[in-house]
């Protein structure tokens, strides 16, 4: 600048300082500027209407200047009103705070500290207003002001969660200065028709319409028009999906929320992967499917990625992890499957990561532990299994960690005590053990939840440990920490939530640990041995506590407990005297307990009358007690009451009638009590949601009332043993609920725990009397309905069920056929007794010639053949003659059921060929007319044709090239035609001209010739295509083509499992779930329907060999399918007219794909029945009534004014006190009108009800029972209309189904490369031939590791394997295999209505040849407790297979017991050898596994070996024998060639031991699970122990026991081999050669001299006897008497060796 310019500058500056001193002043500035007059009165305007209920714009009046007020901002210079923050702000969560107190913090929130009204336009007058924030308020659902559309000098404008509601006005558009735009909150209240204002708001940066309803389609081309547009919220709009487009123009966007709208798009559109400046990307809750897109890979600068709640799968792409910028990584709830890669160790930026629920598998890798960053890591809900990572527990930064519902074993790190900012860790439903001790928390001082349960976890810590933590919740349900009470607890001041439930404690509670109840909203102490009396202190608890201290030694009186507990379950401990200071504490209070279980106790005395406070109680459990006197009549007060157990007491006196008031009754039970009078009519009256009702085991006397007929929810009614008489009325037996199977109770089979973890108590259970034996029922498991005899004996009752008929004219009927008094003898009527003789002999007198004489037979039925025709001749009538009579101006020809040709399949006639001339025919129903042969070409000049009903005849079709001429054709029924295959595969591609169709039929057509499978492909094809062109046009209504059932398909076998015996082919033992099981690996279904035609399948398999093999061979097709494109086809000349029509045939497999996914997406589908019926139901009914509901709650909400004008308070309002809604809370002193009632009270506060509200309260409560009765009638009338084409869509659903799982299971068989199997003919012998076999599942988890092994029976040679080896060596697996491979290749069919098969599958075995022999009759597989539970139902895999159809498998593994009905261990074990015994077959299959291990050695050998000896000889079946008995290898002897002898190869190295002791186990042992011939004599049991970690000491100890019980039994054998040489030799030689030969006796046999043989034997058992002795005698001294003894004897032995 120059220099002379400088003073110039200076001086002017000076002088803009001088004039405006406030020029460069900021903040404080604004106190010295006085804003507006006019926008001062603009804001007062504008706060008449706003309702402040908190009083927050206190300051907006007097004197004050209005640049401060609050939430005010002025411009510094000018004054004017720039800026209004009129935001709310909600409570905070906070990790501390209680789901009750934030509850409460934000109804405090709702109640006083947000604004309503409505807004007033004076808002105008603040010209120079340009940030407006309403957010976080409630405007009631009012329309947003059009008017804030004219404020265009807003730049900001926020009015989200701010309560309002209606259409979004598109004024808004006019505020093109707008840089900030949010509407959302909504929560579908605000929506929007038209989304083309926004085109008016170019500056746009920020626009978030989150929760707006809005059907546009155009949302897409709309904000492609704001070039601006760097943030864009469309969260929850409903928006029906994602169009195309080729570019965008907002590339700037960084931003993009997209989440819970459910689009109809299964695949990311390439414009999303555009966006390449994008850093926030949530597409979560949508229906994405298939792998992550490739194109995803160039969005590197996301630092947040949200796909979570979609139907993702495949596994995570290797690119993803090189996503180096990403922070967060949400994949939860997907699809995804494989393992965890390394790779994503390189998220090196990663805070939070979420893969839970989803399929992966595998181990966790140790890359884990190099997050430095990482915050949150969430993996549960998988099937991860292995030891949890160490290198977890150096992730320092980690706050939350959940591992929880995996398959992790092992013991938990120790490290992980050093995570010192990790805040919930959840570990729970693993598969951990071990030990858990201080060092594993040493650390965690922020730990404030922990949920471990269902693992088997050991707690060892110091009695005087303090943890480091104090937690809010804590979860170690089934750990191991007793026997003592852990008293660290006491020091865990802030813990809200405990379950310490089955864990092994026994000891009493501390006193301290009671105080903590203060603070606990759910206590579980259940299922220990805690015994103890509980403090007779209060036990205060936090509001809707839950407490369980059920299963327990608690003794003593009753605890007092304050009236926050909503359950409180004490059941089955040991409480004793009375109930009435537990009762009738403070009865001043409302009690809000809702569950209360005193069951299973000592209680005594009376019940008494202090239940008027107890209103909300809907379950009471006194059972099972002692109490005496009458049930009290104030019990009638418990109107919520669902359940009343007051069994097995002393109670007696009449029922109270007060109970007539507890309407919501639905179980009671009274059962085994001295109650009197008759049964009471007004259960039947007043009590009609009852279920059960047991009053059995009581006094009541007199009739059974009839009232008791109208409970029709009624599904168990016990009256047995009491004193009633009369006949039982005849009604009872129409009870609906009871002829309905497996209807469980709704409503209350358990109570939620609350906000923590999902866990629930259950509530219910009762006693029945089943067949004489007392069971108890708990709802939880559906009802078994119960009305028969049981249920009235014991009384003096007649009728039915009970066989005493009741008396008629005072004369009893001679049911008994008692004799005649003339006779003395039985009366017989020989009258029945001749016509029954003369129809037996009459019949077979007919019938028997015809069975046995063939020709006979014949001739017999050609004579009834040729009477039909002449009767058929009678009654037919001739179409010729109806030939003059039709007229070629006809519109309409019905004659359907006219049965013009007869019915007759031997002489129908065709349908005439002129009714093709009637060209103006519009309606042509022919449906059960009886027409034959062919149909006529000449229907194709029909043209005008819209309806055309061809069903029930017998016609047949050879070509549908005609239909193509029926353009006009909207209604077309063809069911039940007989089709050649060529008709059925040019049906659907003349499909394709039905332009205006809207319902087609063409089902259960009948092919008259069996097609071959490829043939059926190509069919298939086109009739998927058909069909989604008829859903693309959207013009369906009724899509019923059914599979085509071809006639030598109609007749097959089923294989019937009996499920209770094979649970896992549904289910796993662990949990029960699907994981794991059979069903679960196969089902790759897209639908849910054909899951449920899959499961079916499942459970009924086919064992017919031509069958199998026609379903192999179509599976075959479909993976052949899949594993090639096909190209483009053309199939004309489908008839001589119609070669021209071209149908283009896409790949099968993917066309079947997408046409079932395309059907599971379609809206109708998708929503449910529920969504068709608002949009097709107009229930003016329904409107009226909530029209109606709404005015009354207009008028009960108004009436606060009038009581803020009576009373003088102008900040009155209704406040609700448990549950009673609308009371008037006002002071003590308040004088109120008398009319008003009081509803309750405080010290300082009386509540109200004026008697307008009173009548207001009845008004609504009427209007929302006509609302109810308005909605039911208008579903009910729905549901009636809907049941007319309930047929039409079952038939559709099913056909669609057979479809899914025929894809389903080509995909199973193209994932894990299936080979069909090879079956045998029934002429053949029966063999099982397996080339490298593999077990799936321990194949699919060790994968290269596994070993295969081969199997090889043959009924003509070797047909029984007996497998020994070491334990943990492989046996069980082998046999495992084997049977799998060989259930596996008879297992699926289709099992269709009436028992009959129309489209059937059998899977493929993951081999590459499997043979197997047919044989023609039913397969029943028996698995009795098969082993395969464990390890779960998966396919094999080999090399080669060849194997038999056989027609059982019977399985004998395993352990267990019925204590219940008395049966030990070993005698279910031979029940079921026994059983097999019985019913196999020379085709069977049998695997016995370990037979005789429950019993004494000699005895268990002795029982294995004859079982093994009968099933050789008598049955010749398959066996496979597996036995620790090597001694049962000597069958072989007996059956040479046909045993073979095998065991599981292993090899062991020694540890420096001689060879002497080589049989202990002092040497390692390495499994090499290959079978091979020969017997081991080795099982290593104590290596077995080493790995249940048994102590070394108790190991040691039995390794030395063994080895002297091993020397034992062999100097035994050596003696009894050697004295049988020595008699032998008596009885040639004289007494000097004997003495020489035993001179020369070895070391071991120790016996010489003269002396008598069974002397000598007798030293020695005494001998060892006394060396046994000692060994085993703990007293030093008497085991060296043994010593001494035992050393006598062996000299003395010795001195006659010499």
């Amino acid at each position: 600048m120059d220099a002379s310019l400088r003073p110039v500058t200076f001086l002017f500056l000076v002088f803009l300082i001088i004039i405006h001193p406030n020029f460069f002043c900021n903040g404080d500035s604004q106190s010295q500027i006085r804003c507006i007059q006019s926008d001062r009165n603009a804001l007062l305007k504008f706060k008449q209407h706003l309702q402040d209920p908190s009083d927050r714009l206190a300051s907006w009046t007097g004197d004050v200047d209005c640049c401060q007020w609050m939430g005010v901002v002025c411009h510094n210079v000018t004054g004017h009103i720039h800026q209004l923050h009129l935001r709310s702000f909600p409570p905070i969560w906070d990790e501390l705070m209680t789901y009750e107190q934030y509850e409460d913090q934000y109804e405090a929130y709702v109640r006083s500290s947000m604004f309503g009204g409505k807004l007033n336009p004076a808002l105008l007058d603040l010209k120079y207003l340009n940030y407006l924030d309403l957010s976080n308020n409630d405007f009631n659902y009012t329309q947003i002001p059009k008017f804030l559309g004219s404020m265009e000098s807003l730049r900001y404008l926020n009015l989200s969660h701010a309560g309002f509601g209606g259409v979004i006005p598109h004024q808004l558009g006019n505020l093109s200065n707008l840089h900030y735009l949010n509407l959302g909150g909504g929560g579908y209240d605000l929506y929007v028709n038209n989304l083309q204002w926004l085109s008016d708001l170019p500056l746009l940066q920020h626009l978030d319409m989150s929760s707006v309803y809005s059907e546009a389609s155009d949302w897409l081309q709309v904000t492609n028009k704001l070039p601006s547009l760097l943030e864009l919220r469309l969260s929850d709009c409903e928006l029906p999906f994602i169009p195309p487009t080729p570019s965008v123009n907002f590339s700037s966007l960084t931003t993009l929320d997209l989440s819970w709208n459910r689009f109809e798009n299964t695949l990311i559109l390439s414009w999303i992967v555009g966006l390449r400046n994008l850093v926030f990307l949530d597409l979560s809750f949508n229906s994405f499917q298939g792998p992550i897109p490739v194109v995803l890979q160039n969005m590197t600068s996301l630092r947040h990625l949200d796909l979570s709640h979609n139907n993702f799968n495949h596994s995570i792409p290797n690119w993803l992890y090189s996503f180096s910028r990403l922070e967060f990584l949400n994949l939860y709830s997907n699809n995804f499957q494989g393992t965890i890669s390394s790779a994503i160790a390189n998220l090196t930026s990663a805070i939070s990561i979420d893969l839970s629920d989803n399929e992966f598998s595998g181990y966790l890798r140790d890359e884990l532990g190099q997050f430095k960053n990482l915050h949150s890591l969430s993996l549960g809900y998988n099937s991860i299994s292995g030891p949890i990572p160490v290198s977890l527990g150096n992730i320092s930064s980690l706050r939350y960690l959940d591992l929880s519902k995996n398959q992790f074993n092992g013991t938990l790190p120790q490290n992980f005590g050093q995570l010192s900012k990790l805040n919930i860790l959840g570990i729970d439903s693993n598969m951990l053990k071990g030990v858990v001790s201080e060092v594993h928390f040493s650390n965690l001082t922020r730990l404030s939840r922990l949920y471990a349960f269902g693992n088997q976890l050991t707690l060892k810590v110091s009695h005087d440990w303090i943890p480091p933590f104090q937690l809010q919740v804590l979860s170690l349900r089934s750990w191991n920490l007793g026997p003592k009470f852990p008293p660290w607890l006491c020091s865990q001041r802030h813990l809200q939530y405990l379950d310490i439930s089955n864990t092994g404690v026994s000891d009493m509670v501390p006193p301290l640990f009671w105080n903590l109840t203060s603070q606990l909203s759910f206590l579980n102490l259940s299922h220990n041995l805690i015994y103890g009396e509980i403090e007779n202190s209060l036990m205060i608890l936090s509001t809707s506590a839950v407490i369980d201290l059920s299963s327990n030694h608690f003794k003593g009186p009753l605890p007092y407990i304050s009236s926050n507990a909503s359950v409180l379950d004490l059941s089955n401990n040991s409480f004793s005297g009375s109930i009435s200071h537990f009762l009738c504490y403070k009865m001043n209070e409302p009690k809000n307990m809702e569950l209360l279980n005193l069951g299973k106790n000592l209680l005594s005395g009376k019940i008494h009358g202090c239940w008027t406070k107890w209103q909300n109680l809907r379950v009471l459990n006194l059972g099972n007690n002692n109490f005496t006197g009458n049930i009290p009549a104030s019990m009638g007060s418990l109107t919520s009451l669902e359940s009343l157990h007051l069994h097995s007491n002393k109670l007696s006196c009449k029922l109270p009638s007060s109970l007539k008031s507890c309407k919501e009754l639905v179980i009671i039970d009274l059962s085994e009590n001295e109650f009197v009078g008759s049964v009471p009519s007004w259960i039947g009256h007043r009590l009609l949601s009852l279920v059960i009702l047991n009053l059995r085991s009581n006094n009541f006397h007199g009739h059974i009332p009839k009232e008791l007929c109208a409970l029709t929810s009624l599904q168990i009614l016990d009256l047995s043993h009491n004193k009633l008489s009369g006949s039982i009325p005849r009604c009872v037996k129409n009870f609906t609920a009871m002829a309905t199977k497996n209807n469980p109770i709704q409503g209350f089979n358990s109570y939620s725990t609350g906000q923590y973890y999902g866990e629930s108590l259950p509530l219910e259970s009762t006693l029945l009397v089943i067949k004489g034996t007392v069971n108890e029922y708990s709802t939880i498991l559906q009802l078994l309905q119960s009305l028969n005899a049981s249920n009235f004996i014991g009384n003096k009752l007649c009728g039915p069920p009970l066989t005493d008929n009741c008396t008629v004219n005072g004369v009893k009927p001679n049911n008994e056929n008692i004799g005649s008094k003339d006779t003395g003898g039985l009366e017989v009527d020989w009258f029945y007794v001749s016509m029954a003789l003369g129809f037996v002999v009459g019949f077979w007198g007919v019938c028997g010639p015809l069975l046995l004489n063939k020709q006979w037979r014949i001739m017999y039925f050609q004579f009834l053949d040729h009477m039909g025709y002449k009767l058929k001749g009678v009654l037919s009538f001739q179409y010729c003659e109806c030939k003059g009579l039709i007229s070629s101006q006809w519109r309409k020809l019905n004659l359907a059921a006219s049965k013009v040709c007869g019915s007759d399949s031997y002489s129908r006639q065709g349908i005439p060929s002129y009714f093709g001339y009637l060209e103006r025919l519009r309606h042509l129903d022919l449906s059960f007319a009886g027409f034959g042969v062919f149909i006529p070409q000449q229907l194709k000049n029909l043209s005008q044709l819209y309806f055309l009903n061809l069903h029930g005849n017998g016609l047949y079709v050879d070509s549908l090239g005609w239909v193509s001429r029926l353009s006009s054709l909207q209604w077309a029924s063809g069911a039940a035609l007989q089709m050649s295959f060529n008709s059925y595969l040019t049906f659907y591609p003349v499909g394709f001209c039905f332009r205006n169709m809207l319902i087609l039929k063409w089902s259960l057509c009948m092919l008259q010739k069996a097609a071959p499978v490829h043939a059926f492909q190509e069919a298939t094809k086109i009739s998927l295509e058909f069909i989604a062109a008829l859903i693309g046009r959207q013009r369906l209504i009724e899509v019923l083509i059914g599979f085509i059932r071809a006639s030598n398909f109609l007749h097959h076998h089923f294989l019937i499992l009996n499920l209770e015996n094979n649970k896992p082919v549904l289910k796993n033992s662990s949990d029960g779930s699907e994981s794991g099981s059979l069903l679960q690996s196969m089902n790759h279904t897209l639908r849910i329907f054909g899951s449920r035609l899959l499961r079916q399948w499942v459970i009924h398999p086919l064992c017919d060999r031509n069958m199998i093999s026609a379903h192999l061979d179509a599976v075959s097709e479909i993976v052949e399918s899949m594993g090639s494109s096909r190209a483009l086809q053309n199939i004309g000349g489908l008839d001589g007219e119609d070669s021209d029509i071209t149908i283009v045939q896409p790949e099968f497999s993917y066309l079947l794909s997408s046409v079932l996914t395309n059907l599971g997406r379609s809206p109708d589908i998708q929503r449910g029945i529920t969504r068709i019926f608002h949009q097709t139901a107009t229930p003016s009914e329904v409107a009226r009534a909530r029209k109606e509901v709404q005015l009354s709650k207009e008028k009960l909400d108004c009436l606060i004014d009038l009581y803020r004008k009576k009373l003088g308070m102008r900040k009155l309002e209704f406040v609700s006190v448990s549950g009673t809604t609308h009371l008037i809370e006002l002071p003590l002193d308040l004088k109120v009108p008398l009319s008003w009632v009081k509803v309750n009270s405080t010290k300082k506060m009386i509540c109200y009800h004026p008697p307008e509200v009173l009548t207001a309260l009845d008004q609504l409560s009427l209007a929302n029972e006509k609302l109810n009765i308005a909605c039911q009638a208008a579903w009910d009338s729905f549901l009636k209309g809907f049941s007319k084409y309930y047929a039409e869509f079952q038939a559709a659903v099913q056909a669609l189904a057979t479809l899914d799982c025929l894809h389903s299971l080509a995909t199973l068989c193209r994932n894990k490369n299936y080979v069909r199997p090879d079956f045998c003919y029934d002429d053949e012998p029966v063999l099982i031939h397996i080339c490298a076999g593999r077990h799936p599942v321990l194949d699919t988890t060790l994968q290269d590791n596994f070993v295969p092994n081969d199997t090889n029976l043959h009924a003509d040679r070797e047909y029984c394997q007996i497998v020994t080896g070491p334990n943990m060596g492989g046996k069980s697996c082998y046999i495992r295999q084997v049977a799998l491979i060989a259930i596996m290749a008879q297992l699926f069919s289709s099992k269709q209505s009436g028992g009959k098969c129309g489209w059937s599958s059998c899977f493929l075995l993951p081999v590459s040849r499997v043979a197997l022999s047919g044989r023609n009759f039913p397969l029943a597989i028996v698995l009795w407790k098969f082993a395969l539970v464990r390890l779960g139902w998966f396919l094999c895999t080999g090399i080669i297979s060849k194997l038999h159809v056989l027609d059982g498998i019977y399985t004998r593994m395993g352990a267990s017991d019925s204590i219940q009905q008395g049966r030990s261990t070993f005698l279910e074990e031979l029940s079921e050898a026994s059983h097999i015994l019985q019913n196999c077959t020379a085709r069977s299959l049998v695997i016995i596994d370990e037979l005789g291990r429950g019993t004494s050695t000699h005895d268990g050998v002795a029982i294995a070996y004859a079982t093994l000896h009968h099933l050789l000889q008598q049955k010749r079946c398959m066996v496979l024998f597996v036995t620790h008995y090597p001694k049962i290898a000597d069958i072989r002897t007996e059956f040479p060639g046909s045993v073979g002898a095998y065991h599981v190869s292993y090899l062991t190295s020694h540890k420096d031991m001689d060879m002497e002791d080589s049989k202990t186990d002092h040497e390692d042992v390495i499994y090499l699970c290959k079978l091979v011939t020969g017997v081991s004599e080795r099982s290593f049991g104590f290596k077995v122990a080493q790995l249940a970690q048994l102590p070394s000491s108790c190991i040691s100890r039995a390794t030395v026991m063994a080895s002297r019980l091993e020397a034992l039994l062999s100097c035994r054998a050596g003696n009894r081999s050697k004295n049988k040489w020595l008699l032998e030799k008596l009885l040639i030689d004289n007494e000097q050669k004997v003495q020489e030969n035993m001179l020369e006796t070895p070391e071991c046999f120790c016996s010489g001299g003269t002396g008598d043989l069974e002397d000598i034997n007798n030293a020695y058992k005494e001998f060892f006897l006394n060396l046994k002795a000692a060994i085993s005698d703990d007293d030093l001294a008497r085991s060296f008497q043994f010593l001494n003894h035992a050393r006598s004897i062996a000299k003395e032995l010795i001195s006659r060796l010499r």
